[in-house]
């Protein structure tokens, strides 16, 4: 075990949230893999002096850390998210070839590293599997199921890739035109016939309206023809969008999709012998409670700024 634990690293980036911090530290104190990959905490430096002690104590909190091998790499300035995921995966991927990229509002199965480096052995030496993702879309008929599939597209929460598929992202990549980009045709594929609103977030990016690495990298992939391996249970869940994150608040449709209390996703699971993408499996995940909750945000994001135009 230790050959392929030698070649893995985790990214983990924080910010001014220790308490989030700790928690996913402890989420991976329970993965047996822990002991044998190095973890790399990247933390953000603050906006303004009111963050400076918030970011000092999630310092703290990574310092105090009981990781066989760690090591915490500290921004003296804000960089934003985009730059510090793009700086932090670049560096790992040149070091080790391979990286697990964890924000640390999120929480791990205790088999999630398991399931992340088998991916990464398994599917190392095809071009067109572009990550591993930890999150899914659970619908009931999936999650009776103990099995991984393959769709067009990635997930932000919980990720592995490799150095040959980075190494291909481009950070300032030119986006789509606003002509193609207001088609029903792209809408519909983009956006996986109304699995995800990936559509609306590319248009925001596109219009400078949000600074965001993932539509990046999303759109890199769907351009590409790539897949993204899934499960069909969780093996990360997201703390950030129902307590203290970004896109938390009693009244925020965020907080619908941090799923169930804990990730029940377990090995072994069941590899799929095709890379090709399971259109079974994304009938269910577009039936699923998220995608509903992100049909929701879609339409009312689209509303606001209609609004806001007037």
């Amino acid at each position: 075990m230790g050959d392929h634990l030698s070649r893995v690293a985790i990214a983990i980036f924080a910010f001014n949230r220790p308490e989030s911090l700790e928690r996913i530290i402890f989420s991976l104190y329970e993965c047996p893999e822990i002991d044998g990959t190095s973890v790399n905490i990247f933390i953000d430096g603050p906006r303004n002096e009111l963050e400076r002690e918030q970011v000092a104590q999630t310092a703290k909190v990574a310092s105090a850390s009981r990781f066989r091998n760690v090591r915490i790499v500290q921004s003296s300035s804000n960089k934003g998210l985009r730059r510090s995921i793009y700086d932090g995966v670049s560096q790992i991927c040149e070091e080790f070839g391979r990286v697990i990229v964890l924000e640390d509002d999120l929480v791990l199965s205790p088999y999630a590293l398991e399931y992340f480096i088998g991916g990464l052995d398994r599917f190392e030496k095809n071009d067109r599997v572009w990550s591993i993702c930890g999150y899914t879309y659970e619908h009931p008929r999936l999650s009776k199921t103990n099995r991984a599939f393959f769709l067009p597209f990635a997930h932000p929460w919980g990720w592995a890739t490799w150095a040959r598929a980075w190494r291909r992202f481009e950070f300032d990549q030119p986006l789509v035109s606003s002509q193609v980009l207001g088609t029903a045709e792209f809408r519909r594929f983009f956006d996986v016939g109304g699995l995800s609103r990936a559509t609306d977030l590319l248009d925001l990016a596109q219009r400078g309206k949000v600074d965001s690495w993932f539509i990046r990298w999303h759109w890199k992939i769907f351009r590409e023809g790539g897949v993204s391996l899934f499960p069909s249970r969780r093996f990360v869940v997201n703390r950030g969008v129902s307590e203290g994150g970004t896109h938390a608040g009693t009244l925020n449709p965020y907080r619908l999709l941090a799923g169930s209390p804990d990730p029940s996703g377990e090995m072994p699971i069941s590899w799929p012998d095709e890379i090709t993408p399971d259109f079974e499996a994304l009938s269910l995940m577009r039936r699923s409670r998220d995608a509903s909750v992100q049909r929701f945000i879609a339409w009312a994001g689209r509303i606001k700024r209609l609004y806001l135009k007037r």
